[in-house]
């Protein structure tokens, strides 16, 4: 009868004072602050339930738990920096007209350059600069045809490059053809004229915006 006296009486005060003082607020878990919990409990399985010669084991595997939690919680984190990053320099489509002006914009911005084949002709050696003070060039796409200059004497290479704006960078394209001789004239004077029997034009670029 005491006893239960005595606990009447301590309901009866808690709920005296439940009324009277502030409680605080629950602060929510973390998803980072469950990691030394996981990391206890799987070391006090191991403490209590494992034999004693696989004591050594599940330790291990304690702070290999925590270990490998904490490496994936940052991996998260870079990989979604890295992805923000990706999206801020998404690579874009830029038509470009035959000259290798940017539709609809000024005249003055031309993407454009000098090639020339190798001694083999199966390689066209090129300088591209980039006019587009607004773009990072990321690829070009060269046209390149030759005699008798009709639908099947064309082909399209896209090349991959990294051209800032305003600058100028070589670019090597493999043909996997090798390109018809140059026309040579020879005048009684000694004049001598060469005429190309191919060509090629900047017919396309992908980039992203320079800022």
């Amino acid at each position: 009868m005491r006893r239960e006296t005595r606990l009447i009486e301590m309901v009866h005060l808690t709920s005296g004072n439940a009324t009277s003082r502030a409680v605080p607020p629950v602060q929510p878990v973390s998803d980072r602050s469950l990691i030394p919990f996981l990391a206890g409990t799987i070391l006090c399985v191991a403490r209590r339930r494992l034999p004693p010669f696989n004591y050594r084991w599940g330790t291990q595997m304690a702070y290999l738990f925590s270990a490998l939690t904490v490496l994936a919680y940052s991996g998260c984190g870079n990989h979604v920096a890295i992805g923000a990053h990706e999206n801020s320099k998404a690579e874009q489509i830029l038509p470009l007209t035959f000259g290798g002006f940017l539709k609809d914009g000024p005249e003055a911005e031309q993407v454009h350059g000098i090639c020339g084949p190798d001694e083999t002709r199966n390689l066209l050696n090129c300088d591209i600069y980039n006019g587009l003070p607004g773009w990072v060039l990321t690829a070009v796409t060269l046209r390149v045809t030759w005699i008798p200059y009709e639908e099947t004497n064309v082909r399209d290479y896209d090349v991959p490059v990294i051209i800032r704006p305003l600058t100028t960078e070589n670019v090597v394209v493999r043909l996997g053809l090798q390109l018809p001789p140059d026309n040579v004239l020879m005048f009684p004077h000694g004049k001598v004229t060469r005429h190309n029997r191919w060509g090629w034009q900047n017919v396309g670029a992908r980039g992203y915006p320079a800022k």
